[in-house]
């Protein structure tokens, strides 16, 4: 090549040469570059898929933290709903033992009061069939001789028109 050209024409034709091989050489480096990012993009996608792995694999412990936080929470809801239930018996049982006692105190002595009551009615009962047995037969002869005993009368407003 050098051959054919001659002066300025020389000078182009060794720069065109060594454009050519530059060219060359910046195209052999490219592909060198290239081939090598693919050979860097080959790990990265693997890391890639590794990383998208890792949050799987922490979406899936985050899950099972959250299930467990959940279930202890209704374990412990449950939990508190028992003890407030039996707070809630020992304190119906309390009020009604209070309740109890109290109605004891106020209705035992108007029990006293209706037993009182009671007593007093039963001696008048008794005091009644006492009376009517020992008067039953004096008051039939009585009433034997009221009825049997017959005064003809003439009545007072009675008047004769003869």
């Amino acid at each position: 090549m050098h051959g054919e050209c001659s002066g300025a024409k020389r000078l182009l034709c060794i720069t065109s040469e060594s454009a050519r091989s530059c060219a060359q050489k910046l195209r052999r480096e490219e592909r060198r570059i290239k081939t090598s990012e693919r050979k860097e993009d080959q790990p990265k996608m693997a890391s890639q898929s590794q990383g998208i792995q890792q949050l799987l694999q922490a979406e899936k412990r985050a899950a099972e933290k959250v299930s467990d936080a959940r279930k202890r929470k209704t374990r412990r809801l449950r939990q508190a709903k028992e003890e407030a239930q039996g707070e809630i018996e020992q304190y119906r049982s309390e009020r009604e033992r209070e309740f109890a006692q109290k109605q004891h105190t106020v209705l035992g002595s108007q029990g006293d009061l209706s037993s009182d009551v009671e007593q007093q009615t039963q001696q008048k009962i008794q005091s009644m069939t006492k009376s009517y047995r020992s008067n039953r037969e004096r008051v039939l002869r009585h009433l034997l001789a009221v009825t049997c005993q017959i005064n003809p009368q003439i009545h007072s407003n009675y008047h004769c028109r003869a």
